[in-house]
């Protein structure tokens, strides 16, 4: 069933979700939702569907404890979203186009992901990222990233060498942009 006739509805957040099927419009006609929480059980599903998400999303947190490729139409769509969380969810490599779309994305939290590499560009056309967690990854080696103006970019509790540390710290002293890099 989808959410029909639904008013003022601004939040749902859903956990320990294990349903089997979820179909494609449940969540595409909330008028005015604002954030959207679901913490999957198989996220499998999730995968397999092509779930349509309401246009005046502003907030979305997907949660999960196995392995997940989210279906880029899911995200691209959402051109209000301001934060967008993927915590837990063993993503192994990050998708610029899916992220590229998201012009008015301000804070964005990736944590605990099997990922083990950035590209260089991925943040390049986020101009309004401010904040960035990527901290409990397994991010080995990181290049200078392109990001817009005072964005923080958290890094803590990676595999990153001392090496790699001392030339993020640099490129933050350095850097016109005022990019920070929290790596302790």
């Amino acid at each position: 069933k989808t959410f029909e006739n639904v008013e003022n509805l601004k939040a749902i957040e859903i956990y320990n979700l294990r349903i089997e099927n979820i179909s494609p419009k449940t969540f595409k006609n909330i008028i005015g939702l604002k954030k959207l929480v679901l913490s999957l059980i198989n996220p499998k599903k999730l995968e397999e569907q092509e779930i349509e998400l309401p246009d005046s999303l502003e907030e979305l947190t997907i949660l999960s404890e196995e392995s997940i490729e989210l279906p880029k139409k899911m995200i691209t769509n959402l051109k209000k979203l301001r934060k967008l969380s993927l915590d837990n969810t063993q993503i192994k490599n990050f998708d610029k186009e899916m992220l590229s779309s998201l012009e008015n994305l301000e804070e964005l939290h990736i944590t605990q992901t099997e990922c083990k590499e950035i590209p260089e560009d991925l943040f390049e056309n986020n101009k309004k990222l401010k904040y960035i967690n990527l901290s409990r990854n397994k991010i080995s080696k990181l290049s200078k990233l392109k990001t817009g103006k005072n964005t923080t970019i958290d890094l803590r509790e990676n595999k990153l060498t001392p090496q790699n540390i001392e030339e993020l710290k640099k490129h933050s002293i350095e850097n016109k942009d005022k990019i920070k890099y929290i790596t302790d």
